[in-house]
């Protein structure tokens, strides 16, 4: 996958904000896992794929890393055209309650309800499709390990719902480390539905190294409590970052 991406943004407000973007990338699939399933064929080879996004943020988060009050929300709508015509419409929102505090407004233990929902067009090429798994997206499964399946080989969907609730709690007087419990839930499949939903509960730790700057490293364990018997899961996940 070769390729790059151009964008221009504008801020309006301190909290709205609108970008454009385009994407070119060329994209070789080679050597497919056998028997090949006709989604995955028809994309075998050399593609240019070519896409223009609109979106528009609204963000009145009190930070960018481990916010404690306010919310996230992005609209998008991305056009693809030259080898692959068919358009991508996607919505996120993220909503950060403090539940409580110290006197001092330190030591914020604070509830997270975050949500994202996609859905693609028919002539979504295989590897543009959806596919979750991992710290990112859906905790309790292997990256990608969430996906339709056709004779076991992975073919991404069209529709993917996707959800999080999570707390989190300081447990040193300089907030550097805090524990986090959480639930990920949802699916993605290859049309608008919710006949394999997923789930998954675990915890984790939040650990701030100094000389690393503000970003955290996230280390969490997950349990799937439902899912599908082709499902790839993984216990354990570690991430540099908070993009939750």
């Amino acid at each position: 996958r070769l390729g790059g991406r151009i964008a221009v943004g504008r801020q309006f407000t301190p909290e709205w904000s609108a970008n454009v973007a385009l994407r070119l990338e060329d994209v070789e699939l080679k050597n497919p896992r056998t028997p090949t399933p006709a989604v995955v064929l028809n994309d075998v080879g050399s593609n240019f794929l070519s896409t223009v996004r609109f979106g528009v943020t609204h963000d009145t988060r009190d930070s960018g890393i481990m916010p404690g009050e306010g919310h996230y929300a992005d609209l998008g709508y991305e056009q693809a055209f030259g080898d692959f015509t068919y358009p991508r419409f996607e919505g996120e929102y993220r909503q950060y309650f403090t539940v409580h505090s110290r006197p001092d407004d330190s030591g914020k233990q604070v509830l997270t309800v975050a949500g994202n929902v996609g859905w693609s067009g028919d002539q979504t090429p295989v590897f543009e499709r959806y596919y979750a798994g991992g710290f990112q997206s859906f905790r309790g499964f292997s990256y990608r390990g969430v996906t339709p399946r056709t004779g076991g080989v992975a073919t991404g969907g069209t529709f993917q719902v996707l959800g999080t609730v999570e707390y989190r709690v300081p447990v040193t007087a300089d907030d550097m480390i805090n524990v986090v419990a959480f639930s990920d839930f949802g699916t993605v499949d290859d049309s608008v539905r919710l006949s394999s939903f997923r789930a998954t509960a675990g915890f984790g730790l939040r650990v701030v190294v100094p000389m690393m700057g503000p970003v955290p490293l996230a280390f969490d364990f997950a349990f799937p409590l439902a899912k599908e018997t082709f499902d790839d899961t993984r216990v354990f996940s570690f991430y540099v970052g908070v993009n939750r």
